[in-house]
């Protein structure tokens, strides 16, 4: 290399990369009963939201909190109900052992 590229090499700032943090897909080892038998779950096609989640003590799953652990990802989805209009939350828990692998994006 010449003086003016190493010049030229050393005065370029190196590039930042920035990670993606946010879950939008999880793919499952065996089909998750939401919404239909579903093999994966994707954000703005079939689930509103991913998030890590625990199992209480009365079965009810909660998204974990910082510097806690989860034992699987909850699901969820905002439904309206045509016949009743009736709006609720569908959710569902899947543990990490059915979860094949996460995907994260913006």
């Amino acid at each position: 290399m010449n003086p003016a590229a190493q010049a030229e090499a050393q005065a370029k700032p190196k590039e930042e990369f920035k990670p993606q943090t946010k879950l939008v897909a999880a793919f499952f080892v065996d089909s998750v009963p939401f919404g239909g038998e579903q093999a994966s779950a994707s954000i703005g096609r079939n689930v509103d939201s991913i998030v890590p989640a625990r199992l209480e003590k009365d079965g009810s799953a909660v998204p974990v909190e910082p510097n806690q652990r989860a034992d699987g990802i909850l699901l969820r989805r905002k439904h309206r109900d045509l016949n009743t209009h009736q709006r609720v939350v569908l959710q569902a828990f899947v543990p990490f052992a059915n979860v094949r692998s996460l995907q994260y994006g913006e």
